[in-house]
């Protein structure tokens, strides 16, 4: 393991403009998938660096590991804790590096955690407001529905550490949120925004579905809910992950709001699935509600207005 540590420039003003590729909400779906667990050379190195580092305090070091873990791919992540926003980045040093290129390198990944501050304060700035404050969670649904987009600003940064491991250049970048003055501009829009962070939450539920994570999973519906990011599968889920908590009356809740939500909801199987999912609640109102969901797939079936 190798450390070289960089001074840093104490007072940053930043103007760039940034060309994001299109994604459609199916691509936005799948922004997330194969990231829960993921083990690559990069994602060791960070956390390690983590884990030896006596400059973040433990709040922020998880804070860090969870993001880390859920969105490996990213090579570079934000989080707040407090009045201050850190940010790590990473660069890949050529194989056969020189000294030279090693600190060019290590340049690349400083500047380019100096980007993730801005970005992240600039979009934190425009929708907090709506409850969308999960940082990379918020910077991939902007990813998912941008074409374009730029920013520009200043702030005081301070680098607590710039280091190289095995093939990695990574940096760290601290500021204080007082400090930022930014204008960030894109072409999306709030509910273009909201609906691919919904999409995102949903996908992310589902992997800790698979891996019976139910109290994590349930984490994340609550989060929605305050946000009022809903969709009729995820009420669905969100019931399913009652139901395998042992939460019979959640459960009967989340889906007696999907039901009134979606009441002109054209799809029966949505309708059938609400039914079997209450059937087995022995609750008086949950068989009522059963029975209701189920007359209502009967009737969408009879108007044909089936989605089959």
């Amino acid at each position: 393991m190798r450390y070289l540590l960089f001074p840093f420039l104490v007072v940053c003003v930043v103007m760039q403009t940034v060309e994001a590729q299109p994604l459609n909400q199916q691509a936005a779906a799948r922004v997330v998938a194969d990231r829960m667990g993921t083990d690559t050379p990069v994602v060791r190195a960070v956390l390690t660096i983590l884990e030896e580092t006596e400059q973040l305090e433990k709040p922020v070091k998880d804070a860090f590991t969870k993001t880390i873990r859920q969105f490996p791919q990213d090579l570079r992540w934000a989080v707040t804790e407090g009045d201050k926003i850190y940010a790590i980045a990473t660069a890949a040093i050529p194989e056969h590096e020189s000294p030279q290129i090693a600190i060019q390198t290590l340049r690349i990944a400083e500047l380019r955690a100096v980007n993730e501050l801005f970005v992240s304060k600039g979009l934190l700035d425009r929708y907090v407001a709506s409850g969308l404050d999960d940082v990379s969670v918020l910077k991939n649904a902007v990813r998912a529905v941008a074409s374009s987009r730029s920013f520009q600003g200043s702030a005081a940064l301070a680098t607590k550490m710039s280091t190289v491991v095995d093939d990695w250049a990574i940096a760290l970048v601290i500021a204080n949120e007082r400090t930022f003055v930014i204008k960030l501009t894109d072409d999306t829009t709030v509910e273009d925004v909201r609906n691919a962070y919904r999409t995102i939450l949903h996908d992310m539920m589902r992997q800790l579905m698979a891996v019976r994570n139910w109290n994590e999973a349930i984490k994340i519906w609550e989060h929605c809910e305050e946000c009022a990011l809903f969709a009729p599968d995820l009420f669905v889920d969100a019931a399913k992950v009652e139901i395998e908590r042992a939460n019979e009356t959640a459960a009967v809740s989340i889906l007696q709001a999907a039901f009134e939500t979606y009441r002109d909801h054209p799809d029966d199987q949505f309708f059938e699935t609400v039914g079997g999912l209450l059937e087995p609640i022995k609750m008086p109102e949950a068989q009522a509600l059963a029975m209701k969901s189920y007359q209502q797939a009967i009737l969408l079936i009879l108007q044909g207005r089936t989605t089959q």
